[in-house]
């Protein structure tokens, strides 16, 4: 499968980030003219205040001055308000780009590591694979790779983990964006950008699966309050426990004094 292109992207990127920084120039600039004016302002009134104290009389332009600078001071804070959403609107709108981008990178990062850790390609087009390899999947129809090991199990389900945590303390962040940012997180971050199917293993099945729910059910046994308690431990073969059921509720009537009950 092509690479999902990173160009456009790039070029959106670049864009938000010179107009953010033309916007915050713009913010900059009118901070400082709200300043110098406020300066202004102040000067004016200690000046009426020295008047009034010494008993003197504030000259009718004087005062029409100060009522100008704080009507004008009021328009400007407004507009500094206004252009301070800008940014912030603008910086989110980068912030969700750059999200993008990086998921498209882990994408493609993910697309190599199968590429090249394929199997065989048989002159009929049909995979030869081996002993204990799988089918990848989503990404490629040509692909075959092997099985995730131990220590690679475990690095991933740390990443999952660590960025689910990561999530409730900043809903914001989808999980699969703060994985894609752990070293070596993209393959935890490739299955949890699709959406999650059981039966599909790159779509998060493996998951739900015995590769990687059999290692975090046994870290989530100590803390099961109904195991705290005391209860019997019932086992079961392959996920599944087979119980006799009664299939029709029983029957009984009064047959008579002395007359044995029906079976």
């Amino acid at each position: 499968m092509a690479k999902l292109s990173l160009e456009q992207i790039s070029r959106k990127i670049g864009d938000a980030r010179v107009a953010i920084g033309k916007l915050n120039d713009e913010l900059q600039n009118a901070i400082k003219s709200y300043d110098a004016k406020e300066a202004d302002r102040d000067t004016l009134a200690n000046e009426l205040d020295k008047l009034t104290s010494e008993g003197k009389t504030p000259t009718d332009e004087q005062i029409a001055k100060f009522d100008k600078l704080n009507s004008e001071l009021k328009e400007l804070r407004l507009s500094n308000i206004g252009l301070a959403d800008k940014v912030n609107t603008a910086t989110a709108s980068l912030n969700d780009l750059e999200a993008d981008y990086k998921i498209r990178q882990a994408s493609n990062s993910l697309d190599d590591a199968l590429t090249g850790s394929a199997g065989r390609i048989g002159n009929d087009g049909a995979r030869l694979t081996g002993a204990g390899t799988r089918n990848a999947g989503g990404l490629s129809s040509q692909v075959s790779v092997l099985p995730r090991n131990q220590d690679e199990r475990r690095h991933d389900l740390a990443v999952l983990l660590t960025s689910t945590v990561i999530n409730q303390l900043d809903p914001r962040r989808p999980v699969h964006v703060i994985a894609a940012q752990f070293a070596g997180g993209e393959h935890v971050s490739a299955m949890l950008s699709n959406n999650m199917l059981a039966s599909d293993y790159d779509r998060g099945g493996s998951w739900v699966h015995g590769e990687y729910s059999d290692m975090f059910i046994e870290l989530l046994r100590p803390e099961s309050i109904v195991r705290q308690m005391g209860v019997d431990v019932v086992p079961l073969e392959d996920g599944t426990m087979e119980m006799a059921k009664e299939t029709g509720g029983p029957t009984g009537q009064y047959l008579g004094e002395d007359e044995d009950a029906t079976t």
